[in-house]
Parts: structure tokens; C-alpha cells; sequence
């Protein structure tokens, strides 16, 4: 991930290192499902409520709302929090003067701070989200787990624009 230019552009390399440091191997639930509380804490800053689908074996399933019309069309924000490598096998951040590295710095965990600096820069600039704007944060989403599919069919018959 390179640097940013602007102050609304830049991604805290802090929260990066915060995000990157936890590890959340699919099968750690509870790094998982750290990764989440963190991640929320920092989403509803910003006026957007948690909606959390337990899960027993896997990191919880997350749905974070902002407030809308309805009949206003949505806009759905899709991501994961877990990654690939089990505890002890990758986990250190570590930046030179042009890049950062560590475990989803730009899969996903990068991916979804630049998806929440994005909202940030909205609602700092007008005053809020204006557009209803869903992000969910879930479990890796290609997997075909009949919850996970529910999940995901139950939010898009809300989403026009994903």
C-alpha cells in the first residue's frame, strides 16, 4: 500500500498496524472477531449502527447500517476480516519510506481501512453520509456456507449498487 497525498486520502498507518497485528486466521474466532470490534468501534465514529450475526466456529458476521430513506436506493461495501496465515506464521507490520507490509495490508485489512477513510472523507467534507451506505465486513465471502449465502441474499434485496 503506498503513502497518500492529502489528509483526507492518507490511511493511519497506526490503525493499519493496529488491524494487521491482530491475528485473524479464518479459524481464530476470536482474533476474527477482534479485528470486527475494532472495526466497528471505529465505523460508528462516523453515525453508522452494528448489526452482528453470531456465529459459533468463525468470526462473527457484521452489517454496519448509515441512515437512509426509504426507497432511496443503497450502496453495499463488501469485505472480509480474516486472512490466511494461523497464528505465529506471519504477523509483523513493517514500513520502509514507500510501502508497508504485514498480513492484509492490502487484502483485506487494507482494503476495508481505504473503505472506511473513504466514508470518513464524506462525512468530514458533508457533514455526514448522505447516501445510505451499507459495509459489511464479513466472512470470506466466496465461501458457500448456507448462512453465509443468507447473509448475503438478505442484504442485497435492501442494495441497488454494490
Amino acid at each position: 500500500m503506498r503513502r497518500g497525498l492529502s489528509d483526507l486520502s492518507v490511511v493511519s498507518f497506526e490503525e493499519l498496524k493496529q488491524l494487521v497485528e491482530i491475528n485473524s486466521y479464518t479459524w481464530n474466532k476470536e482474533g476474527v472477531d477482534t479485528h470486527g470490534l475494532l472495526f466497528s468501534e471505529w465505523i460508528q465514529e462516523i453515525g453508522y449502527s452494528e448489526v452482528r450475526y453470531p456465529r459459533e466456529t468463525i468470526g462473527d458476521h457484521l452489517l454496519f447500517r448509515s441512515s437512509f430513506i426509504e426507497g432511496q436506493k443503497r450502496v453495499l461495501l463488501l469485505g472480509h476480516l480474516d486472512t490466511v496465515f494461523p497464528p505465529g506464521s506471519f504477523e509483523q507490520f513493517d514500513e520502509d519510506d514507500e510501502w508497508v507490509y504485514g498480513p492484509g495490508v492490502c487484502d483485506m485489512k487494507g482494503g476495508n481501512l481505504i473503505a472506511l477513510q473513504a466514508l470518513r472523507a464524506v462525512y468530514q467534507t458533508a457533514g455526514g453520509i448522505l447516501i445510505p451506505v451499507f459495509s459489511s465486513p464479513i466472512w470470506w465471502i466466496s465461501s458457500t456456507t448456507p448462512s453465509k449465502r443468507f447473509h448475503v441474499q438478505f442484504m442485497l434485496l435492501e442494495i441497488r449498487l454494490a
